[in-house]
């Protein structure tokens, strides 16, 4: 099963079993991924910016998502622990056998963790919360103002022109 069919079946009983219009909000790089075009009556697509080319990737208890916790969740994140971590030096073609889990993604990152950790930022972390909120905000205003529209807005890091 792929998380396309996923997401599809799942929205699918949502909206059936709830009566309502739900919708689910994917972001570009997930929607590109999945061959979502934003025209689903179930996705609303959140543009953002690709992660800066670099070798390795920095995707999952990352630095911004260490940051998030930091910033958010301090009782929750062991900030002792999280600046200790050295980076994993995962990089795009690891990505594919990595998504897949089990024994090769242990094998992989054998800590769970996909990024740097240590290198995370309070301040980012604050700043890309509200980045988040605010162009989530404007895409879920569109949609209720303009169901039928194009579902894809420009982030505050950047244009899409849909």
């Amino acid at each position: 099963m792929t998380a396309r069919s996923i997401l599809d079946q799942t929205m699918a009983e949502a909206r059936r079993a709830l009566a309502i219009d739900a919708v689910a909000i994917v972001d570009s790089t997930d929607a590109a991924r999945f061959n979502l075009t934003g025209q689903e009556a179930h996705v609303l697509i959140r543009h953002r910016e690709p992660a800066p080319d670099r070798e390795t990737l920095d995707l999952h208890a990352s630095s911004t998502e260490s940051g998030i916790m930091a910033r958010f969740y301090p009782a929750q994140a062991d900030l002792v622990v999280a600046r200790s971590l050295a980076p994993t030096r995962l990089t795009w073609p690891n990505l594919a056998s990595w998504s897949r889990g089990g024994a090769e993604a242990r094998r992989l990152t054998p800590w769970g963790y996909l990024g740097d950790p240590a290198r995370f930022d309070l301040a980012k972390a604050e700043r890309t919360i509200a980045q988040a909120a605010s162009s989530i905000a404007e895409l879920i205003a569109r949609h209720v103002a303009e169901p039928w529209c194009p579902t894809v807005v420009p982030s505050p890091e950047g244009v899409l022109h849909a």
